[in-house]
């Protein structure tokens, strides 16, 4: 009777290793905010029985985001991102994951695919010249005209990175507390253009005691001028 009851419990051990690990891998998914979609990927893995994960929001960065919280019992599946405010909680089944991705009180579904072959992670940020680089750190603020009745306050940011490069941040506070990273930045002596292919978005501006110049986005073009706050 003990021998049987041994070989019961080794077995539901192994059942539940093999549950836990279906969830190893990367998986990709998108966010749809409405006006903003993000293109994501989850890497999960299992080391020593330890179950963790990174997240990715490949569309603004690629930095890798520990997870600081991770859980996974064969078809719940949890994780957690205290710096970012980010709560996922969903179920995996028939090779997809489902469930709610939540930060700050928003709340859309998230769906996520397995990567057969893992996605390498691409460095999306660019240099420019140096001199423009100096002129355009810091922030930057304006009011984009989308028509003759509805105006929207946009911020611009710019700081280097690690190595030095330039990286940007979009935030649109009448919509979104959200910082959308800039996918692109080219720079030529005094003018710079930034793209934003999570929005569809391009700043095409010149460099002087303000940013002006244009922003299109879809149909829409306008002129915009961009004061430095800091």
């Amino acid at each position: 009777m003990k021998k049987l009851l041994f070989l019961c419990v080794v077995l539901l051990a192994y059942i539940f290793v093999r549950a836990e690990n279906a969830a190893v891998g990367q998986w990709a998914g998108l966010l749809d905010f409405g006006l903003q979609k993000l293109n994501v990927i989850t890497e999960f893995s299992e080391k020593g029985g330890k179950f963790s994960g990174v997240f990715y929001s490949i569309d603004q960065s690629s930095q890798a985001i520990p997870m600081s919280k991770t859980a996974f019992d064969g078809k719940k599946l949890e994780f957690e991102i205290n710096s970012l405010s980010i709560k996922f909680s969903g179920t995996l089944s028939d090779g997809k994951i489902s469930g709610v991705f939540s930060q700050r009180g928003m709340k859309v579904p998230l769906n996520m695919t397995k990567n057969i072959t893992p996605v390498v992670v691409a460095d999306k940020t660019f240099a420019i010249p140096a001199e423009t680089l100096d002129k355009i750190l810091g922030k930057w603020e304006g009011v984009l005209k989308v028509n003759p009745a509805s105006k929207l306050r946009l911020e611009l940011n710019f700081a280097k990175d690690g190595d030095g490069r330039c990286i940007g941040y979009l935030v649109s506070p009448d919509q979104s507390p959200a910082h959308i990273r800039a996918t692109k930045i080219e720079g030529e002596d005094s003018f710079v253009k930034v793209e934003f292919s999570s929005i569809g978005a391009l700043f095409d501006l010149k460099v002087a005691k303000n940013l002006s110049g244009t922003f299109k986005q879809g149909q829409l073009k306008q002129t915009i001028s961009l004061e430095k706050k800091q």
